[in-house]
């Protein structure tokens, strides 16, 4: 009874969490656009965030792992307060408000939420550490179940109404979220486990594991990968003459397939079926597939049917890139651990992919942007295969 009450609350957590993501962030593109802001300008904001995350997250990873005082829940809840904070700033501001105050403000908010993902993720994992059992491949699956409901569902709303409705939303999530958050670390669960060993610095730790940096290079090429045809999604479906709504459909019918995705990933770890290694490689052979399928769709119903495929592409990937680093790094490190695997991938990966997307976008079109995405997956696939033949 105890494990189901736990596993229910980091599910509510996660759920809440995605569900603001996706209010702020799944339509990064089409909000931007709202604001004045050209394809261009899209692509330079959208890199900014996870680009300022580089910094940060690991940062405030080490923080954490060396203070007695401050725990993980702690980075997540002043993080997602923060975003919380320029979101309402964008929506009090008036529309005329000054194109770089505005842009400032989304970078703020987008850097904020990138940030607190490896913290949200780390309270799995410290759970387990304390023998609480929870299953973070099930928590984070409902999570993506709540990101797609929330695409799907203002998708159909911003067509008739104000895009800035979406920043209302993600404030009343994130109350949501706190409530969950501060339920799951109640005073009446136990604190942390003692770590033992020495704290490593983010510098020291990367210059101990070769693997752990050759892994988070092709992170950062699968995120590429990844990123692109999420954060440009308008233009994938523009190039098939779809509108808001098609969004709303591809991105919510991709993002259903993580929920069972994920929790077959947490069953096979479980069984030692398969290595994280081999994991990601079949992540990123599902991104070569789906920026290929996306490429030759003829029409929205193709899009979105191939939209399925992320079920092997990042339904595999997050799960196997939060145990990876269970695996490899020592629990006195793994805040940072998670945060490093986190900024190779939604960090610098989200980076470049945007800033290239929107270039290229705004250059040579949809289809050269998909062909790119597709490249990028399949050199994610090169190194993935390179750091497990150096492991053995």
């Amino acid at each position: 009874m105890r494990k189901a009450s736990k596993n229910a609350q980091y599910a509510a957590l996660q759920g809440s969490f995605w569900a603001g993501y996706a209010a702020l962030w799944g339509y990064i593109g089409v909000l931007l656009l709202a604001f004045g802001f050209d394809d261009r300008a899209v692509g330079i904001i959208t890199a900014s965030a996870p680009l300022l995350c580089v910094a940060i997250s690991p940062s405030l990873g080490s923080f954490v792992d060396r203070s007695r005082r401050i725990h993980t829940w702690h980075g997540a809840l002043f993080l997602t307060a923060f975003g919380c904070v320029g979101a309402l700033a964008l929506r009090l501001f008036p529309r005329g408000t000054l194109l770089p105050v505005s842009a400032l403000l989304f970078i703020a908010a987008g850097t904020a939420l990138a940030s607190a993902c490896p913290f949200v993720d780390s309270l799995a994992m410290e759970a387990t550490d304390r023998g609480e059992h929870v299953t973070y491949g099930f928590g984070r699956g409902v999570g993506s179940v709540c990101y797609a409901a929330t695409i799907l569902l203002t998708g159909f709303y911003i067509e008739q109404h104000d895009t800035r409705d979406l920043l209302s939303l993600f404030i009343i999530l994130f109350f949501v979220f706190t409530f969950f958050l501060l339920l799951f670390c109640s005073p009446r669960t136990p604190q942390p486990v003692q770590r033992r060993g020495s704290v490593k610095g983010a510098f020291a730790l990367l210059r101990a594991k070769p693997r752990f940096v050759l892994t988070m290079l092709g992170c950062m090429f699968f995120y590429m990968s990844h990123s692109i045809p999420t954060i440009y999604g308008y233009a994938v479906v523009g190039r098939v003459g779809g509108g808001e709504s098609a969004i709303g459909m591809m991105l919510a019918i991709s993002a259903m397939t993580e929920l069972p995705a994920m929790t077959l990933v947490s069953h096979l770890r479980a069984r030692k079926t398969l290595s994280c290694g081999s994991l990601l490689r079949i992540a990123a052979v599902g991104g070569v597939l789906k920026c290929s399928a996306y490429l030759l769709a003829p029409n929205v119903f193709f899009i979105c049917l191939f939209g399925l495929l992320q079920f092997f592409q990042f339904g595999f990937y997050l799960p196997a890139s939060v145990y990876y680093v269970e695996e490899t790094i020592e629990p006195e490190n793994r805040v940072k651990g998670q945060s490093l695997i986190h900024v190779a991938g939604s960090g610098l990966g989200a980076a470049s992919g945007n800033f290239l997307g929107g270039f290229i976008l705004d250059a040579w079109g949809a289809s050269a942007m998909l062909f790119t995405a597709a490249v990028c997956a399949g050199l994610s696939f090169l190194i993935f295969t390179l750091a497990s033949h150096r492991a053995k």
